[in-house]
């Protein structure tokens, strides 16, 4: 998990950094993905109702958005959660991911407790606490 990605400012930003002692929950999207587009809602309100317990982190792939286009999505759909774009695919080759969306859920220490192309239905179950 000690990958390192961009913020929309071109900052570094360390996922295992990023996620404190709190379980991390990786969206993998882009804006040009339809698919993305019904479920970022999903995302956008768990990210809302979990944001003391859990620290989502959308992860911009596929290298056609600009952070300026990201940032424009951002605001149009007013995301809240945590926005980071994948330049190298490093997180895409780590954690496999072959399409998108995909949500993985990870542990306190890194272990994927749920992965699919839909966020959870209850969330609740995989935290501990």
């Amino acid at each position: 998990m000690d990958l390192t990605l961009v913020d929309l400012d071109g900052k570094k930003v360390r996922l295992d950094q990023l996620a404190g002692n709190k379980p991390l929950l990786l969206y993998f999207w882009a804006t040009w993905c339809g698919p993305c587009r019904k479920t970022q809602p999903k995302v956008a309100a768990l990210a809302k109702k979990y944001k003391d317990r859990v620290k989502v982190v959308g992860i911009n792939v596929g290298g056609l958005d600009s952070p300026k286009d990201i940032k424009k999505y951002r605001s149009r759909h007013r995301i809240t959660y945590t926005m980071l774009i994948d330049h190298n695919d490093e997180a895409v080759k780590a954690y496999s991911v072959f399409a998108i969306p995909v949500i993985i859920l990870l542990d306190e220490i890194g272990k994927i407790l749920f992965r699919d192309n839909e966020p959870p239905a209850n969330l609740e179950k995989f935290l501990s606490g």
